[in-house]
């Protein structure tokens, strides 16, 4: 299985428009000779499109150089990461190892056909002076359909796709100001899945995204509320490690939704940040403490002078003091109804 970090641009595009000449954009000199292939593409995702209401997308693509099973994960902007599997075999039973890298989403939910893709495509290179490969072009011509309740629904499109490969960011922007004029305009949607299947996907983002956001948050509350019931100090800080693990997961899941939640996940997400941070402090101070507490017994043990550790051990507890003291307001700036009531 193989990651692979991918930045990209969609354009919508009439049939009749013409592509405009890329050479001089940036550091480009060369544009290559249009390459045609036939791709077709099965996506898969469950019966309620959990994984289309992360703008997630999961298929089985035949032709082309990267033939396979695709898992394109959203990583902010126009990044995204992608993971790679083999053929294989198997048509309509995805591989164990991809089901694994989605199961915290789609849970016992079964992963079934939801849209076939079958694109013709005319890929173009630009290349620097060196023939270094800065971007690719793809001009896609796009026919769906759209699977669900036994019955299918088509639809056809022309987009064009930009892949940077060894292109900054610079590049991108570049190419960008060369499509617009030539009448081609940015995707509304970040992939061909999320165009089949339209509003559909769209309702189901805007509830289960801010539900998804929610259990995270509810675990927070109920671990904080577990701190309280601590039998010993011991116990009281693990507790407290496991509250800040559920925070670093309640932030992961609100930045991971960002992108169709807006602002209030990000103010929810640096809130989140917040109190992590702050038990962070606190868990780094716990590990310090025993460090210290052992080799400061182990020196005195060895005839050693152990008071330089013991000043540290005293530092450290101040910290974690600071940190505990710190704690309360943090939990509650995180729980406020302000911030979280858009996941209702």
């Amino acid at each position: 299985m193989a990651r692979y970090r991918e930045v990209e641009r969609k354009f919508d595009a009439d049939p009749g428009t013409p592509l405009p000449d890329l050479s001089g954009v940036g550091d480009v000199v060369t544009v290559t000779d249009p390459v045609q292939t036939h791709l077709e593409a099965t996506y898969f995702d469950t019966a309620d499109l959990r994984l289309a209401a992360h703008r997630i997308t999961l298929r089985r693509r035949t032709g082309g150089e990267d033939e396979g099973w695709h898992l394109k994960v959203p990583a902010g902007g126009d990044e995204r990461t992608e993971v790679r599997l083999p053929l294989g075999e198997a048509t309509h039973a995805v591989p164990e190892a991809l089901v694994r890298e989605v199961r915290a989403v789609v849970r016992d939910r079964e992963l079934v056909p939801v849209a076939i893709v079958r694109t013709t495509r005319l890929e173009r290179h630009l290349l620097d002076a060196e023939g270094h490969d800065l971007a690719v072009v793809a001009d896609d011509t796009v026919h769906a359909e759209r699977l669900g309740d036994g019955s299918v629904e088509l639809s056809t499109w022309r987009e064009v796709e930009v892949e940077l490969v060894e292109g900054d960011q610079e590049l991108f922007d570049a190419v960008t100001a060369r499509l617009e004029p030539a009448g081609m305009t940015r995707s509304a949607t970040a992939s061909k899945l999320q165009r089949v299947l339209g509003e559909r996907a769209q309702r189901q983002a805007d509830r289960e995204l801010p539900r998804f956001v929610a259990r995270a948050c509810r675990r927070v509350d109920r671990l904080a509320r577990a701190v309280d019931e601590a039998a010993t100090p011991a116990d009281r800080d693990h507790r407290l490690h496991e509250v800040r693990k559920a925070a670093k997961r309640a932030r992961h899941a609100a930045e991971s939704v960002a992108p169709v939640c807006g602002r209030p996940a990000v103010r929810l997400a640096k809130r989140m940040q917040a109190l992590q941070d702050v038990l962070g402090e606190h868990q780094d101070s716990v590990v310090a403490r025993q460090v210290l507490r052992e080799i400061g017994v182990a020196a005195h043990q060895a005839g050693e002078n152990a008071f330089t550790f013991g000043l540290l051990y005293g530092l450290e507890r101040s910290r974690g003091e600071a940190a505990q003291r710190a704690y309360p307001p943090a939990l509650r700036a995180a729980s406020k109804k302000s911030v979280r009531r858009w996941m209702r």
